[in-house]
């Protein structure tokens, strides 16, 4: 329940899920890399690239 919680927290308070709001989305999948980074759906890819 705490993941929840804190992805809540994030997405009500962070302008990052902006644009997820507005197209209706909830924003999960999300990857949050230490609480700075959002990585959306259409983002994984280019994330996963960056990490390898």
């Amino acid at each position: 329940m705490f993941a929840l919680k804190q992805f809540l927290k994030y997405r009500d308070s962070r302008a990052d899920f902006d644009r997820i709001k507005k197209m209706g989305a909830v924003g999960i999948p999300c990857i949050v890399v230490e609480g700075e980074e959002f990585y959306f759906e259409d983002q994984i890819e280019e994330f996963l690239k960056s990490v390898k």
